[in-house]
């Protein structure tokens, strides 16, 4: 690759990251929603129809915006409005979210305030008990907040999605090369996660990569990113997603 060319796949990933990667949200602001849809919901339209959606790639950054009201700076789908208008809790996994809210004081604050708004609109489920509400409002734990295991997997099918746009659009090569040539897709991608505190060193993105088979089944959109060759008259950058089925 050139040199020009990484240079703006650099920065046309850190753009992308930005935007999908939600960080102009405060970090717990991002876990606190992440744990609160872990407990039940179902993300419905304007005409109360549940959507069918992934909790990773495009769907994912849908489902922060609505769950904290904080739209991200552009369009994720050109052209396409978030469909989801609001959320039916279900309550399906509340008492897995309180048992993860033992140890950690994400989930824990994100109880709280789940608990607290469900409790002024009277919408908490029959089968949540007086003791049920006891249990959930256990002693608040450590400052310890860990590991999001969705966060990441949203992280790798995002390093997915750009790795494969770069790759479409026939922009190589994809890693390193026995002459251990740092012009790689990987190796713009790893400079443009640092930017945003991602911090994902050239052999993770690797290794996400290698092992994207079980990511690619799920339906989580694709990237078409065409950037031109430092002697191409024409110096246009098109950044292009395909729409997923809802």
């Amino acid at each position: 690759m050139e040199k020009f060319q990484f240079e703006l796949l650099k920065a046309v990933f850190s753009n992308l990251l930005q935007l999908i990667l939600r960080v102009d949200i405060p970090r717990i602001d991002l876990l606190k929603a992440v744990h609160k849809l872990s407990a039940g919901f179902e993300a419905r339209d304007g005409q109360g129809e549940v959507l069918n959606l992934a909790h990773i790639g495009c769907h994912f950054t849908w489902l922060i915006e609505a769950a904290t009201k904080k739209r991200p700076p552009f369009l994720i789908v050109p052209g396409l409005e978030n469909p989801i208008k609001y959320f039916h809790f279900t309550g399906d996994n509340l008492h897995h979210l309180a048992e993860l809210a033992k140890r950690d004081l994400a989930a824990w604050q994100a109880l709280q305030e789940l608990l607290d708004e469900l409790n002024s609109r009277n919408a908490l489920p029959e089968q949540f008990t007086p003791s049920d509400m006891i249990q959930f409002t256990h002693n608040k734990p450590s400052g310890r907040r860990g590991q999001n295991a969705l966060l990441n997997r949203h992280r790798n099918a995002l390093v997915v999605m750009l790795i494969e746009g770069a790759e479409r659009s026939g922009l190589g090569p994809i890693s390193r090369s026995c002459t251990s040539n740092t012009l790689s897709v990987c190796d713009a991608l790893k400079e443009a996660s640092s930017v945003h505190g991602a911090h994902l060193t050239y052999d993770a993105i690797k290794t996400i990569w290698d092992r994207r088979r079980s990511l690619l089944k799920e339906n989580i959109g694709a990237f078409r990113i065409d950037i031109p060759a430092n002697d191409s008259p024409n110096k246009e950058i098109f950044i292009g997603f395909s729409r997923p089925t809802i």
